[in-house]
């Protein structure tokens, strides 16, 4: 997974432990990309972004794959 920070300085590369940080911020956009799909992603869908799990059984099936 990969997360970013975009603003008006550019995009930064962040790394995940930042996230609870960087959802306090509310000066940008926060892009979080998960090119193959981990039981990571499912962990953080769900805990940090709070999605039903139905959201995150779709996202992973858009996504393809599951890493394990």
């Amino acid at each position: 997974m990969e997360l970013r920070w975009l603003n008006s300085d550019g995009v930064h590369e962040c790394d995940l432990a930042e996230l609870p940080a960087l959802r306090e911020r509310d000066e940008g956009f926060l892009w979080l990309d998960i090119p193959m799909w981990s039981e990571a992603a499912d962990q953080i869908l769900s805990d940090e972004f709070k999605l039903h799990p139905m959201a995150i059984e779709q996202s992973r099936e858009r996504g393809g794959a599951y890493e394990r």
